[in-house]
């Protein structure tokens, strides 16, 4: 039986409480709004307990630079989550 290829990536997670430059280099990048503040993404506002994400088609990678940008009108906390591929297994 031959098995199947699979793409093998990992996940990760980042929190930012500050203005913030964020490379993507990943397939897939999301920003979620954890804190009270709002925050921008591309122009996007981003309010809390909302999220916004950007992902690749198969065989895509991300390499924009994201800049997050808080309105400081409260706690300032984003998540920001991205799926990392490493090889093909």
């Amino acid at each position: 039986m031959v098995s199947p290829n699979y793409d093998k990536y990992y996940n990760t997670i980042t929190q930012f409480d500050k203005n913030a430059w964020v490379e993507s280099n990943c397939a897939e990048i999301a920003f979620l709004n954890i804190g009270t503040s709002n925050f921008s993404v591309l122009g996007f506002v981003v309010n809390p307990g909302f999220g916004i994400s950007f992902d690749g088609q198969e065989n895509q990678l991300d390499v924009t630079k994201y800049q997050i940008i808080f309105d400081n009108t409260g706690v300032n906390n984003a998540a920001v989550f991205r799926k990392m591929y490493t090889e093909v297994i």
